[in-house]
């Protein structure tokens, strides 16, 4: 089956997206929107001929560089995606993207309280509740509809839930990863490329091509070295009061990075250092990252969850006593030492660059040397690099100072008419938006009940939110009426249901004939009490009156219960009066505020409300500000990407039929490309926006053995079930004599006409070895084979065999009489052809 390839690129010289087609299905790869100055309208304009095509998109991370341009799509496009596309990513992707697409959108005045806005952070959402969540190692099963394919996410190691897609039809086996990592990070786990032995994965090994890009690798210094460098550097940074500010991703390194940090302080807090140094967060979405970071622990590495449990059962990302949301011009006002995060998209880094000149004794730390879409860091990258001391030495420190002119976004508040046209507008475009869906989901859900063929993936939308069909599409239902059943059935939960509504509804006692005896005689269980020296235990909650203005008020019942648990304090010291003296009212009211105060800053440190459209609507217009610079620069590579040695010893051991470069020749790293080239390795470099066609190199022949080339073969038997034979002959094409009978012509292998010498020996050794098999023989010879570690199987001490994989044995020892018996025990094991 031929399928084909093609990178999708926009006016700057990045992919955007790859395109794969096989027969029947069409498969996007990562749609990215990462370079605003290309305007909304173009963008929409240049997926509009793709997307129409387009049956399935797939998100392999969680960065504005694989996934910004995928809640414009959803929503520019909504008919296609309710009736025929799906999309699939792995939880943290979808957890994180959303964060990436909400900071990237605000940033470029498309999204927010803002003349500009386009879309509305609930538009976001939905576009995200629409993708089915994954589990790394779980397949989406296709192939009943689109012939044999099937896709499957594993670790790429790069960001929490960063995946390598394998996909797959009857005979073709795909690996796209762009960015991966072959080691362990702070937080994450080594990609699954290899097992725990550094073997190759079974399931990914002997791809028949690879889709990749060697425009960028990571340091080839250990992570510990590195961390200690980070270490160094926050040290340096923060003596005399200084303050350092670290540009990064927030769907990328944010998270490893803050990991690092905490760390970092916890154990100079421990120490008595540094006890009041915080942790400041430039970003519009505010802390959604940490909390989504606080609820997908179990998509990181566990040896660091372990080491986090032993400080009092906290995570890396539980810092709300350190950790503040900040705005640019707030962070100007910030008085001592301070370790500030900002969010890398250009409004936050220009505003924060433009206050920093209040600052004093500032160092800006640049953790990736990927080419920024901001001017500034571009700049002082490439400063760091001009310099000698710092070019061969990561973590040096530069001094940066010039004059540079940025993109900076003034505000100007909407007012009269000019306000409540603006509202209007936004109250039709939501109007609009939301009966265009309603009649969409409408006809999707008719269509649905006349097709009903396509079978999603098992386990889908996992941790989303939204209601989902059986063909893993967002499905509407008009639930109108049975949401007064609902209702009614939670009030009768909850004990506020009517007589009338509450029955008690008669049931019989089941015995089956498994019951135990005691079960048969005594039927009924009443409730069991618990009762100690005092008498019994009573709910409390039963004893107090509703308020009248329960339902309205959500804090009066948090308030009843706190109350509840004050009198059963209060009791607990009328029990022990000698242990538990009684509060005072103060104490109490002080308790509370405090405990609302709390409720309050956690509903604060998520809540993006304030990005309404309709919150504060102000023109956005961006205007040239120069500003000068002064501060101290360094670069210390941070970022989870395989190293080039490891990449060019990796790869070759994977047995890949070839390579598939995305992205520009001239970006590719020429040491790696000659490298794989030296192994046999086919590297295909794709050049943007043109299709590319491969055909299956493994193609299904059905030939006859004549009768007469059958009496010739030699047949071995291989294993319990399988026999072989070497066959030589010459190929002829037979068609149908019988003109009564047509039939489509067939292949017969016939005997060639000197055949007498060609059937004498063999030249090729298959089977499969079985140490056990061999480890028997050996025994049975009087020779002492013994299993060691790793499944190795040792004679004598003296020779050692293992096996690879299945295709390949290994015997290590010295030339010797025993190396000669191993070796000839496991030929014997072998059929020759």
């Amino acid at each position: 089956m031929a399928y084909k390839l093609q990178v999708l690129k926009q006016p700057a010289d990045v992919p955007v997206g790859t395109l794969i087609r096989f027969e029947t299905v069409t498969v996007l790869l990562d749609p990215a929107w990462s370079d605003t100055k290309v305007s909304y309208e173009d963008c929409i304009k240049f997926w509009s001929s793709i997307i129409p095509d387009v049956d399935i998109i797939l998100f392999s991370q969680s960065t504005a560089d694989f996934l910004g341009a995928y809640p414009l799509l959803y929503n520019n496009f909504l008919p296609h995606f309710i009736t025929r596309i799906h999309v699939y990513a792995t939880l943290p992707i979808t957890n994180l993207g959303r964060v990436t697409c909400i900071d990237q959108y605000t940033s470029a005045g498309v999204t927010g309280p803002y003349t500009s806005n386009k879309l509305d952070i609930e538009d976001i959402e939905k576009a995200f509740d629409h993708i089915t969540a994954l589990k790394y190692s779980q397949t989406v099963d296709l192939r009943s509809r689109y012939d044999g394919l099937s896709m499957t996410a594993y670790n790429a190691g790069y960001t929490p839930g960063s995946s390598i897609w394998c996909i797959s039809n009857y005979s073709e086996k795909l690996l796209y990863l762009r960015n991966w990592n072959h080691t362990k990070s702070t937080i994450l786990n080594a990609a699954a490329l290899l097992d725990s032995s550094g073997k190759p994965l079974s399931a990914l090994f002997r791809p028949s091509s690879v889709l990749t890009s060697f425009d960028r690798f990571g340091s080839s210094a250990p992570l510990k070295r590195r961390t200690r460098t980070f270490n160094d550097t926050l040290r340096k940074s923060l003596a005399g009061g200084g303050s350092l500010i670290i540009p990064c991703e927030v769907g990328g390194n944010f998270l490893e990075l803050l990991a690092m940090t905490h760390n970092y302080l916890y154990e100079k807090r421990h120490n008595g250092k540094y006890p009041n140094v915080p942790i400041l967060f430039v970003s519009y979405a505010k802390g959604r990252t940490v909390t989504y970071g606080q609820s997908m622990l179990e998509w990181l590495s566990s040896v660091v969850i372990k080491h986090w449990e032993g400080r009092k059962g906290q995570s890396p990302f539980d810092m709300n006593d350190i950790m503040k949301l900040v705005s640019p011009k707030e962070l100007a006002k910030q008085k001592g030492s301070a370790i500030c995060f900002v969010s890398e998209v250009e409004s936050c880094v220009t505003e924060t660059l433009k206050n920093m000149s209040k600052l004093s004794h500032v160092t800006i730390l640049l953790t990736s040397n990927k080419k920024s879409t901001i001017p500034a860091l571009n700049d002082m990258l490439l400063k760091w690099n001009e310099n000698s001391t710092a070019k061969t030495v990561e973590g040096a420190e530069i001094k940066y100072t010039a004059t540079t002119e940025l993109e900076v976004a003034t505000l100007t508040p909407l007012k009269d008419d000019t306000l409540e046209e603006f509202n209007k507008t936004i109250d039709e475009r939501r109007q609009k938006r939301k009966d265009d869906e309603v009649q969409l989901r409408k006809e999707a859900k008719v269509a649905n009940m006349y097709s009903n063929d396509f079978q999603g993936a098992p386990g889908q939308n996992q941790g989303s939110s939204d209601n989902t069909g059986a063909d893993g599409n967002q499905s509407f239902v008009d639930d109108s009426d049975d949401d007064d059943d609902d209702d009614n059935l939670i009030d009768i939960l909850k004990g506020k249901g009517t007589k009338k509504q509450i029955q008690e509804i008669p049931m019989d006692t089941i015995i089956s004939s498994n019951t135990s005896i005691k079960g048969q005689t005594f039927q009924f269980r009443p409730k069991k009490t618990k009762i100690d020296e005092y008498g019994t235990f009573t709910n409390l909650e039963q004893l107090i009156p509703p308020t009248e203005d329960e339902d309205k008020d959500s804090h009066s019942s948090s308030s009843q219960k706190r109350s509840v648990e004050e009198s059963v304090e209060d009791m607990a010291g009328g029990r022990d009066r000698g242990k538990r003296s009684k509060r005072s009212k103060k104490d109490i009211k002080k308790e509370k505020e405090e405990e609302e105060r709390r409720k309050q800053a956690k509903i604060d440190f998520d809540s993006i409300d304030y990005l309404d459209a309709k919150a504060s609507p102000c023109e956005r217009t961006i205007q040239q500000v120069t500003t000068a610079l002064s501060c101290q620069v360094i670069f210390l590579n941070l970022e989870n990407i395989v190293d080039q040695r490891s990449a060019t010893a990796i790869w070759p051991s994977m047995k890949p039929r070839r390579v598939l470069l995305i992205g520009s020749e001239q970006s590719q790293n020429e040491h790696v490309v000659g490298v794989l080239s030296k192994r046999d390795i086919d590297i295909v470099n794709i050049p943007y926006n043109e299709d590319i066609e491969f055909n299956t190199t493994i193609k299904a022949m059905d030939i006859s053995i004549d009768p007469e080339l059958d009496q010739l073969l030699r047949w071995q038997k291989i294993g319990e079930a399988h026999t072989v034979a070497h066959v030589v002959g010459r190929l002829v094409k037979e068609t149908p004599t019988n003109k009564l009978t047509p039939g489509r012509s067939k292949l017969v292998l016939k005997p060639l006409e000197t055949h007498s010498k060609v059937h004498t020996s063999g030249t090729l050794s298959i089977g499969d070895v079985r140490l056990t098999e061999l480890r028997r023989k050996l025994l049975d010879l009087s020779h002492k084979a013994e299993f060691k570690g790793e499944g190795t199987l040792v004679v004598d001490g003296q020779v050692a065999v293992r096996k690879v994989n299945d295709g390949q044995t290994v015997i290590d020892g010295f030339p010797s009489d025993i190396f000669d018996i191993v070796k000839s025990s496991v030929t014997e094991m072998l059929a020759k052809v």
